[in-house]
């Protein structure tokens, strides 16, 4: 196998499937690093449930405004590299800082692991990018959303398969092993460690693969680094979607940080390890939609053509249905059936079908929005995954962790309904848009303003 940089820039089978099978696995560890919180809390003593889960997501904030708006500036390649090596940093520390057993230093640890996190979209959308590019000088191109969305699965089973093998290195804890106790550590100190080296084998392995991209020149100033990321939600479109986008993602926020302590004790002992593989669910979604989409398109006569962009608003109309339906399912699972092990179940599958099926909607939602314009669709991108992060620690963790101090698992099931309800609700804006755009065209105030414009110009 060659690996000079004729054969990384190019376009041969062999280069395109090694480097998008590294970057899938690239972009599930980094995900991870904000979701292992999840799993870690069950070692940590001291440390209130859910506390690690908040932080990580504060990190996740914070980096989306102090790293991501600088992120273009390195070159490709070693945009990927930095990405793998601060996940692979951010576990190590967290190892390291176990070692003192002091609750302080557990929620410092969290909140690096977040930062270090913060990147992993922008690993993704780089080799969506690269997709794209390379498919522009490639003939015959017949899977071109089928590709992309292949990725977003493999990002899917790589999170799923680290957090259980994660779990699965933690001892379960019993009523003669109280949490904190030394073999709990040591599990919890192989897991990061673990998950550090598969970090730092991906990291070499992008160097080795990662096509060469030139660094954005642009001088990164402070108003920029930290408003940055919001600067796109001036425009009203952009400002919708990442509405649904963060309505969506605080739904999954109160639903993934609360399920496991919501589960009745009487459940299998495999169920909540199985559940963790519903995210699997929304890639697997949209890799069928993407595949009978090229397949079609290519029977018409569109090889080449971008299936999911160009039927992003419809699809958007349904994930926001689907994610209403999985958390009405939970409200309705807790007060009318009295069984909340239902309504977990639908949601750990029908709500990771939505929030997954988000991540590469989103993007070709500002695709089909701002064609040829990548810098546009970059900073739409940031702004909405700015929003994403904010609802997931808003309106999921905190909103969440307050609700079930005084109502428990009756007061968020509520909460989880109404933000899917709500995303439903933002989704058929972003649905009617061009239908409502042309309405507000027509009316009487937009027919003075155009009136007196034209008068002023006379």
């Amino acid at each position: 196998m060659r690996l000079d940089d004729a054969w990384r820039n190019g376009t041969s089978m062999g280069h395109r499937a090694a480097y998008l099978v590294t970057a899938s696995l690239a972009g599930g560890l980094g995900l991870s690093a904000l979701y292992t919180s999840r799993v870690l809390t069950r070692a940590v003593a001291g440390v209130p449930e859910g506390r690690l889960f908040t932080l990580a997501l504060l990190g996740a904030l914070v980096g989306s405004f102090l790293i991501v708006p600088r992120w273009d500036r390195m070159p490709g390649r070693a945009r990927a590299v930095v990405a793998l090596l601060a996940v692979a940093t951010g576990y190590g520390l967290f190892a390291g800082l176990s070692l003192a057993a002091s609750p302080v230093l557990y929620q410092v640890g969290a909140l690096l692991l977040g930062l270090a996190a913060s990147p992993w979209i922008k690993v993704l959308l780089q080799a969506n990018r690269w997709i794209e590019a390379s498919n522009r000088v490639r003939t015959g191109v017949r899977w071109p959303s089928t590709t992309w969305t292949g990725v977003l699965l493999g990002l899917t089973a790589v999170l799923a398969g680290v957090l259980t093998m994660q779990g699965a290195l933690i001892p379960a804890v019993s009523a003669h092993r109280p949490v904190g106790c030394p073999v709990l550590a040591a599990g919890m100190r192989t897991a990061t460690l673990a998950t550090a080296g598969l970090a730092g084998l991906a990291a070499l392995a992008l160097s080795m693969l990662t096509p060469a991209e030139a660094g954005d020149g642009e001088a990164i100033g402070v108003k920029r680094m930290l408003l940055g990321s919001l600067r796109a939600l001036r425009h009203r479109y952009v400002a919708t979607v990442a509405a649904a986008y963060g309505l969506s993602a605080g739904m999954l926020g109160a639903f993934d940080g609360l399920w496991v302590r919501a589960l009745p004790h009487t459940v299998p002992g495999w169920l909540p390890g199985l559940l963790n593989f519903g995210v699997l669910s929304g890639s697997a979604v949209i890799l069928v939609i993407a595949f009978f989409g090229d397949r079609a398109t290519r029977r018409h006569g569109g090889s080449g053509e971008d299936f999911l962009a160009r039927h992003a608003r419809p699809l958007m109309l349904l994930i926001g249905a689907i994610t209403a339906l999985g958390g009405g399912s939970v409200a309705v699972s807790q007060h009318v059936l009295g069984n909340s092990t239902i309504g977990i179940v639908v949601n750990a599958v029908f709500g990771e079908i939505g929030s997954t099926i988000l991540i590469p909607l989103v993007d070709s939602l500002f695709k089909k929005r701002f064609p040829n314009d990548n810098k546009s669709r970059e900073e739409a991108n940031e702004a909405a995954n700015t929003i994403k992060v904010l609802g997931q620690l808003g309106l999921g963790a905190q909103l969440g962790a307050t609700i079930w101090a005084t109502a428990a698992w009756n007061g968020v099931s509520v909460l989880i309904a109404g933000l899917g309800s709500a995303t439903f609700a933002t989704s058929v804006v972003v649905y009617l848009w061009p239908h409502l755009a042309a309405w507000r065209l027509r009316s009487p105030a937009a027919q003075l303003r155009a009136a007196a414009t034209k008068a002023s110009t006379r």
